[in-house]
């Protein structure tokens, strides 16, 4: 099971589309030994940790040693912006991989960041962790404004002796909500770039986003050898209400970073949340609405259940960012 957690709010970037609330909110070291303690009891076996830029914490390294004393592989994902102080200390072994952002070429990744010169900082420190052994996935945010440059960073990447690119489509929640409408893309388009990008060789290319697995044949391959993919006996696909919760840097647990519906607080037994009626419901393939609820590949996928509920306040509604329609 997965646990995502933000450990800070604070950030060095001014990104267009972030998630992130305004606000300087933080996890301290005991809330963060009490998270572990918890997520052990209810057999948690990955952390992930997240802001915010998670690195700006000033206990930072002591929380990769809690993490480390309970066990939990551990991740990390950045904005690349990473003082030298952390690259180089060696604590920072313990992290199994590291999800680096960049939103397409310098200027567009510059623009899009709201900080000039944040292109060249971040590579020289993917360089510098990649060199160092580390396992780097560099991921990239789609929308219209970067589309086009996509490829030519993809490319640039694998030049670079990058092996790992994960793609996701803008998610219309909290500033990024307010670009959605000029920004989002044809799903159509959206499907057309994974094609491109996945012939690119030398470069693996993933997606975190439920809707392209039907579409990524070695993983359907890899959930048929488990079991039937068509009756609901194997489940993938979007993790919100199956094996995920999401921590926020003010103490409330969600099913995922990008859905807001609040399931309890750090104060409470992780197992009974994900045992809730309102946890179950949220990774419910039944109940699902629209194309989702007749479509074959509902148990390996279920749509993102953000997009519905965050346009359309439908938590069960169909995925209308699906390319499959």
């Amino acid at each position: 099971m997965l646990l995502q957690i933000d450990i800070t709010n604070r950030c060095n970037l001014k990104c267009n589309h972030c998630r992130a609330k305004k606000d300087s909110s933080e996890l301290s070291l005991e809330d963060i030994k009490k998270i572990c303690e918890n997520a052990k009891k209810n057999q948690f076996k990955e952390i992930t940790l997240s802001g915010g830029e998670p690195t700006l914490h000033n206990n930072f390294l002591e929380i990769l040693d809690i993490i480390k004393y309970h066990g939990f592989g551990c991740n990390l994902t950045t904005n690349g912006l990473i003082s030298k102080k952390i690259i180089k200390n060696e604590k920072l072994r313990y992290i199994k991989s590291i999800q680096i952002s960049i939103d397409g070429t310098e200027k567009i990744h510059d623009n899009t960041r709201g900080i000039p010169g944040s292109f060249k900082r971040t590579i020289e420190n993917a360089r510098i962790l990649k060199d160092r052994g580390f396992n780097i996935i560099i991921k990239s945010i789609i929308f219209k404004s970067n589309y086009n440059s996509i490829v030519p960073l993809a490319e640039y990447l694998k030049n670079e002796g990058f092996k790992i690119l994960e793609i996701r489509m803008i998610i219309p929640y909290n500033k990024g909500r307010s670009i959605w409408e000029l920004e989002k893309i044809d799903p159509k388009a959206y499907l057309k770039l994974f094609y491109k990008l996945k012939n690119i060789k030398g470069l693996k290319v993933i997606s975190s986003d439920p809707v392209l697995i039907p579409f990524t044949p070695e993983l359907v391959k890899l959930l048929t050898k488990e079991g039937n993919i068509l009756n609901g006996k194997i489940y993938a696909g979007c993790h919100a209400g199956l094996d995920q919760l999401y921590i926020s840097s003010d103490r409330q647990v969600f099913p995922c970073p990008y859905l807001p519906i609040k399931l309890g607080n750090i104060a409470q037994d992780f197992g009974k949340i994900m045992n809730s009626e309102t946890f179950k419901r949220i990774g419910s393939r039944v109940n699902l609405k629209g194309k989702c609820s007749s479509c074959k590949n509902k148990f390996i996928c279920g749509g993102c259940r953000a997009y519905p509920y965050l346009l359309k306040n439908d938590l069960m509604g169909e995925d209308f960012h699906c390319p499959i329609y």
